[in-house]
């Protein structure tokens, strides 16, 4: 008799607790899928041959996501001799940290970037391309802006302080004005359609890289 009036209360109890797990789960989003609806139409992060292109340049286009350290290491794998990496249409990233971490990969590697004629990199995507040993922008591209704390754009990631931090020292070993980290900050943005374009004197002002037209 004891224990059948225990399981009673205990019964209602694990019943509160998945109802409020189900309330949870279909009315509060989970960060970790916030970004997700940023990015939904896009692909993942790729590192492509192009066909009849010589072997030492690869295209890269998608999404930085979890897996594209990994996708990266597979493609110098398959071919060894990349020297190049042609950024097409790069639109940001799902994670700071793993952006931060390709882009030392790039680096140390000693590759070359080069964002294509008309090719487009959109916020942490510029921050990717920074990672090349020698940087070349063909004319007219766009580079898209956004306000880095902008919570829309940001997934399970340090505090601000410590981003900031970590991005300094990324921008001080590829080589690029520590006062680009900042203007980022201070660009004013709404919505991600809005997104401001670099112009040549930001490129030249903050050493993103070359520009050939």
């Amino acid at each position: 008799m004891f224990m059948n009036d225990f399981k009673k209360p205990l019964q209602r109890y694990l019943i509160a607790i998945i109802l409020v797990c189900g309330v949870f789960y279909l009315f509060i989003p989970n960060l970790s899928h916030e970004i997700q609806l940023v990015f939904r139409d896009q692909p993942k992060l790729s590192f492509t041959k192009v066909k009849g292109v010589t072997q030492d340049m690869l295209v890269v286009s998608g999404v930085v996501y979890a897996g594209s350290i990994d996708d990266f290491k597979s493609a110098m794998e398959r071919y060894p001799n990349t020297s190049i990496l042609c950024f097409k249409k790069v639109v940001g990233n799902m994670d700071e940290l793993i952006n931060i971490a390709l882009g030392r990969e790039i680096h140390q590697r000693r590759l070359k970037t080069v964002l294509l004629k008309g090719g487009s990199l959109d916020a942490g995507a510029l921050d990717l391309f920074l990672s090349g040993v020698d940087r070349v922008v063909c004319w007219p591209s766009n580079m898209e802006l956004v306000n880095v704390d902008n919570p829309n754009m940001v997934d399970d990631n340090p505090t601000n302080g410590i981003l900031d931090e970590m991005y300094l020292d990324y921008y001080n070993d590829v080589g690029v004005n520590k006062n680009f980290r900042q203007f980022k900050l201070q660009v004013s943005t709404d919505s991600i359609p809005d997104m401001p374009l670099m112009t040549k004197e930001h490129i030249y002002k903050y050493g993103i890289g070359t520009i050939i037209d």
